[in-house]
């Protein structure tokens, strides 16, 4: 077994590198990928903990030496030479120097031309954290073009912002080992091309944690031009804050203290109207209250309470309030679109109006036929974007839909199962703007009972109703 030894602290990775064998065998790469993602480096960064940092970058750096070693990696393994990192000590060497909190005093803010901001690769941490790091750099420095690199999600999140350009970087969150890591090669080239041209402190690289910079370890621009934001790790341990307060905090030691930023949302326009109008026609035809309800959890199943929660909440909702239409988003996901046609046949059967309708029916001015029942809803997020914005209330677990309903100031109820710590539950909590918005927590759902689930769906529909009854007071 080989052990790496760092902080005085041993660390046994002869698992890992047998995992890694495993990883590049098509008849045991996907419970190998599931053992180190799923089981190692994931539990690692949701520990939110200086000791889980650590361990995790030992874990991925022994991935990138891995893959740079084999064939596949061999593009990989001369950029990296070429760049000066001929092992995995270099890579963690440089990671400790970004650590040191950065500044970019006044006079050199006036000089920066243009700031590459990764993606967080998912849609609810670009929310909370990369939407929050753009506006503030908007704010800061006024002659810099903001340019965002990642996946297809951030035009959708991102849109028609001046001084604001995506660019887009597909990363295969379900890819194989040497996938996730040679995506660093493309990045690298398209990063050099973009800073080509620019001179001595007019560029500068955002990081946010970025796992197309495999959580910071990767080198992309020079040390001096990259300021790379540690969102595990927590200056004051004595508190425990939310990642809003972390990336605001961290902001203010790169750019000077500003106001506080909530995460934003700007999604296109067309999408946001096409929203508004389908609401609009619902009202128009006697509608008095819209519910949003987003059941995914982004594929870790960890976060959901499944049936029959799922098929109870929108008919303890109709149950409660008169002319009240439900609409289910079945998000991007095949089976979550199936699950949600299914749960629509089951409605009919107890003669309840319920029918589907996908995003480019929005486009066409689909209307529906009842002011009571459930509306089955698929389209991308800058469409969900778009009805969440205009409804009432959302209902959903902790995931991309919760964080979209907290930068549009919609007033939500968020059910949160499966944290595995309460320095997780508290980074990720929903940002409220409204003051309306209720977390229910769940510690342990695999101990839930028929009467278990009865109650949560009734302490959700009632604090979903309150919600709903206050608005139409107001």
């Amino acid at each position: 077994m080989a052990a790496a030894r760092e902080n005085d602290a041993a660390v046994d990775l002869g698992g890992v590198d047998a995992l890694c064998e495993l990883a590049l065998d098509d008849r045991s790469a996907l419970a190998a990928l599931e053992a180190l993602y799923g089981r190692i480096v994931e539990p690692l960064c949701d520990d939110f903990s200086a000791a889980g940092v650590r361990i995790c970058n030992l874990v991925l750096r022994r991935l990138i030496d891995f893959v740079r070693q084999r064939a596949e990696g061999g593009g990989m393994h001369a950029r990296l030479l070429a760049l000066g990192f001929g092992d995995s000590a270099a890579l963690g060497h440089r990671y400790e120097r970004l650590l040191r909190p950065p500044a970019i005093a006044a006079a050199d803010r006036e000089r920066i031309r243009k700031v590459l901001v990764l993606s967080r690769v998912t849609v609810g941490a670009d929310i909370v954290i990369t939407s929050v790091m753009v506006h503030r750099l908007l704010a800061a420095l006024p002659r810099a073009e903001i340019v965002l690199v990642g996946p297809a999600h951030l035009p959708y999140c991102f849109a028609e912002l001046d001084r604001v350009r995506c660019l887009h970087l597909p990363y295969e969150r379900n890819g194989s080992l040497v996938q996730r890591l040679v995506v660093w090669e493309s990045l690298e080239a398209l990063l050099r091309g973009e800073g080509a041209g620019y001179g001595p402190g007019e560029l500068r690289l955002v990081d946010p944690d970025s796992r197309l910079s495999q959580l910071g370890l990767l080198p992309l621009l020079a040390e001096s031009e990259t300021c790379y934001f540690p969102s595990r790790l927590n200056p004051d341990p004595a508190r425990n804050p939310g990642l809003n307060e972390l990336v605001n905090g961290w902001l203010d030691l790169l750019l000077g203290a500003g106001s506080r930023q909530p995460p934003v949302v700007s999604l296109p326009p067309a999408a946001r109207r096409q929203g508004e109008e389908f609401l609009e026609n619902l009202r128009r035809g006697g509608c008095r209250h819209l519910v949003v309800i987003n059941c995914g959890v982004g594929g870790d199943d960890g976060k959901r309470l499944g049936e029959p929660f799922e098929s109870l909440l929108p008919l303890a909702l109709l149950s409660r309030l008169a002319d009240t239409i439900v609409i289910l988003d079945s998000g991007c996901a095949c089976d979550e679109k199936d699950r949600v046609r299914d749960q629509l046949a089951s409605y009919r059967g107890m003669e309840i109006d319920a029918d589907f309708v996908e995003e480019g029916e929005l486009v066409a001015g689909r209307r529906i036929g009842y002011r009571h029942g459930v509306v089955g809803f698929h389209g991308s997020i800058g469409a969900i974007g778009g009805l969440i914005a205009g409804a009432d209330v959302f209902f959903g677990y902790d995931s991309c839909c919760q964080h979209l309903a907290g930068a549009l100031a919609t007033p939500s109820v968020i059910v949160f199962a499966g944290a595995p710590n309460q320095r997780f539950a508290a980074r990720w909590r929903p940002y409220d703007a409204t003051g309306q918005t209720v977390v229910i927590p769940v510690a342990d759902k695999a101990a839930f009972d028929a009467d278990d689930v009865t109650a949560l769906v009734e302490r959700v529909a009632s604090a979903m109703t309150t919600i709903m009854t206050k608005e139409k007071e107001r």
